[in-house]
């Protein structure tokens, strides 16, 4: 029996985007399968150097380390499958996780205190956390529109990108630049960037193993490889250990620990968001419940780190950059690089062989990493109108975001409010980003009227739309085609000769919908979809006006009635959002 096929129910309806290799519900061929899978697995783990930077920090010894890795890595392995399995325990999507870099500090601190154990604690607090959030978020959709969400995905960008270019210009180790580092890194990002623009479908897939193999082939010619004798020391099996956990961990640092597993939420939303977008040519707005999924599948992740002493788990936008450059979003490859997990978490010798990829290399696909995450976050924002509330928000939150960027030095010496404010940019620009959208009300529900008082007409209605759907952040695309329709069916309903006068415009907005009621007096426009017409058939020209203007309005709607009430009659003009 064919495990995928048992495992992954299809997803809901999308419109396949034409430039994908493999979508999320078609399987790729065995080759391309396991090339791809590995390119998320080696992604994936050269990353669970966060660990080792946890464990360093925290004076952790050898043997202690390699058994968090482990934990880790089996972690990483169960919410990538959860992802890629759905069924409300994940997103259904091909979403790959990594070590948790926001809980560095937090992890580190209180490994200081209590050991290793105190991963169990910090493990089960922020998986239970999450799971409640998990059961919120459906219900939060217009805290999180797309403004919001776009801020969030062009943040995360914005945050790699000092990552991106420490590791490539060699400045994580060195106060100049280094010139092998700096050809290492532009070898590597030249082949990733120029195989995902100019190559053919088939090489796309394989943009970043082509871009890895050069980077570590040209890092070895300039001897920059490291870490042999970690990787000597590390035992070619070995099985990760249950921990009993430390229940010394201070109250406070499990209090910021649960605020700090809410805001991991945003981080998720924005994964789960970039990775349906790529699924879905039609997409228009976040789908909350399968970001309610990838949620849960990150709690679960963390249980998991917690009862397997490892460090806890996020969604690797890295690893959304890969499936960008290859054009694959299989589930398929999901179960895959978890399986590979699986195995690699049982062989710590090539566990941390992956953990020492060169910094040039790491850099160069991370900054292929942001420029997605960035151009992808522009787009979000853009796909709405912006009055200067929206405006304001998108600004101050990106600009709240850049202080933990541009002046990191200077919050890490900060007291510890402000540190903890403004030590993560993400989560700075999402919290500030969902605050201001809860103070404007950009997505509760919005009415307007329009009573025409003289001349006007069609352009009169038409500003009116423009002003409030830009004030209310309706998507461009709906806008336009509501202006058009209401401006076609004032048109009609006042053109010459009829009785009928527009005697008020009310229109409403609720984050889903957008209606536009013309309220006239005289009879009801009758509308619906014009009969063909026979060749060489007269058609006078009222007729004809009335055939166009219907087949306008049915085309530009989603749906279009009209009828009588108190005395007068309405138009009743309805776009989904």
């Amino acid at each position: 029996m064919n495990l995928s096929r048992l495992l992954l129910v299809p997803g809901p309806p999308r419109q396949r985007p034409p430039d994908l290799s493999y979508a999320a519900d078609e399987r790729p061929p065995l080759v391309a399968l396991l090339s791809l899978a590995t390119q998320h697995a080696v992604m994936a783990l050269s990353l669970s150097a966060y660990v080792l930077i946890a464990c360093r920090s925290a004076g952790v010894g050898a043997e202690a380390t390699r058994l968090i890795l482990s934990g880790t890595v089996l972690a990483m392995a169960v919410a990538t499958l959860l992802q890629a399995v759905g069924r409300g325990v994940g997103s259904g999507g091909l979403i790959v996780h990594i070590p948790n870099p926001f809980y560095i500090g937090i992890v580190s601190g209180a490994m200081k205190v209590a050991g290793p154990s105190a991963l169990v604690m910090i493990g089960l607090t922020s998986g239970v956390v999450q799971l409640f959030v998990a059961r919120a978020i459906p219900y939060l959709r217009s805290v999180f529109p797309s403004q919001v969400a776009g801020v969030v995905v062009l943040v995360a960008g914005l945050s790699l990108v000092e990552y991106a270019f420490e590791g490539g210009l060699g400045l994580d180790h060195a106060s100049a630049v280094q010139l092998p580092e700096f050809i290492v890194f532009l070898v590597t990002f030249g082949a990733i960037a120029a195989l995902s623009v100019w190559g053919s479908r088939a090489l796309k897939l394989y943009a970043l193993f082509v871009g890895l193999t050069l980077g570590v082939a040209t890092a070895a010619g300039f001897g920059i490889l490291e870490g042999g004798d970690r990787i000597a020391a590390a035992p070619l099996f070995g099985l990760p250990a249950i921990s009993l956990p430390a229940f010394d961990v201070g109250v406070g640092t499990l209090a910021a620990l649960s605020v700090m597993a809410i805001m991991v939420g945003l981080d998720t939303l924005a994964c789960v968001v970039i990775i349906d977008k790529m699924d879905d040519a039609a997409w228009r707005r976040p789908d909350m419940r399968r970001v309610a999924g990838g949620i849960t599948a990150n709690g679960i992740g963390d249980i998991a780190s917690g009862v397997f002493g490892g460090m806890q788990v996020a969604p690797s936008s890295a690893n959304i950059g890969l499936a960008h450059a290859s054009r694959a979003t299989s589930r398929v490859i999901g179960l895959v690089v978890a399986a590979m997990m699986l195995a690699l978490a049982l062989m710590p010798k090539l566990t941390v062989t992956l953990t020492l990829m060169p910094g040039p290399v790491m850099g160069a696909v991370a900054l292929y990493a942001a420029s997605f995450l960035i151009a992808s976050g522009i787009e979000l924002v853009a796909s709405r109108a912006l009055d200067s509330r929206g405006v304001f928000l998108v600004g101050v939150s990106v600009s709240l975001g850049l202080i933990g960027i541009a002046y990191e030095d200077m919050v890490s010496t900060a007291p510890d409010l402000v540190r903890a404010l403004f030590e993560d940019a993400v989560i700075v620009a999402g919290v500030s980003a969902v605050g201001l959208n809860l103070l404007f009300r950009l997505n509760s529900r919005q009415t307007a009227t329009y009573v025409p008082t003289g001349e006007g007409g069609s352009a009169a209605v038409t500003a009116m739309l423009e002003k409030q759907g830009s004030a209310w952040g309706v998507r461009r695309d709906v806008l336009n085609h509501a202006k058009l329709a209401a401006g076609e069916a004032v048109e009609l309903l006042e053109r010459g000769g009829s009785p009928r006068r527009l005697t008020a415009v009310t229109a409403w907005f609720d984050e889903t919908d957008l209606t536009v009621e013309l309220v006239h007096s005289g009879d009801p426009a009758v509308i619906h979809a014009p009969a063909p017409v026979a060749p060489g058939a007269d058609l006078d020209e009222a007729a004809f006006q009335e055939a166009a203007s219907a087949a306008i309005l049915t085309r530009l709607t989603d749906r279009v009635s009209s009828g009588s009430r108190d005395g007068g009659s309405y138009l009743l003009l309805h776009f989904e959002h």
